[in-house]
């Protein structure tokens, strides 16, 4: 009789045993979560604005093409978002992720620009993300060189379109 109740806790000793290392598998499981999402979410806002970053790089590499012969008199090759246009820069008013605008130099404004806000494209932006109504822009200036900054927040920005920091008064 003696070996049969040892035995009978002998195995509640077993299950107690396999629940104290599920419950540390848990534990382990719940931390990883806590540290991984975040970093992964802030992964995901990273390749997002790279995304938005390369497409917009593309068509200022177009436009800075157009450029030349557009300023020469060449209107027909003026730069431009619609398709249907011979200076179309290969990105339309709106992509997945941007809604994309182009300002070209005038007397009044030697500058032209081409820009993404982010959550104008096709696909709308929560109230909460970090990059609605953000934007990337390329400026160009009238010796031709271009600039990119953002208004993204510093740890989703990317290095070769930095945030421009705007001090407040206070």
């Amino acid at each position: 009789m003696k070996n049969l109740n040892s035995y009978k806790n002998q195995r509640g000793v077993a299950v107690v045993k396999i629940l104290k290392i599920v419950l540390v598998f848990l534990v382990f499981a719940i931390i990883a979560v806590a540290i991984g999402l975040p970093m992964y979410q802030k992964s995901v806002v990273r390749d997002t604005v790279t995304v938005a970053f390369v497409d917009l790089t593309t068509a200022k590499n177009k436009m800075d093409s157009l450029m030349e012969e557009f300023e020469e008199g060449n209107t027909k090759l003026k730069p431009s978002l619609k398709k249907t246009d011979k200076g179309f820069l290969g990105i339309g008013e709106k992509t997945n992720l941007c809604g994309i605008k182009l300002q070209l130099a005038t007397a009044d404004d030697p500058e032209s620009s081409l820009s993404c806000t982010f959550g104008a494209g096709n696909i709308k932006f929560e109230d909460d993300d970090p990059l609605k109504d953000k934007k990337l822009t390329w400026t160009r200036d009238e010796d031709g060189v271009w600039k990119c900054v953002s208004d993204i927040q510093p740890e989703y920005a990317i290095k070769k379109c930095p945030t421009e920091i705007t001090k407040l008064k206070i």
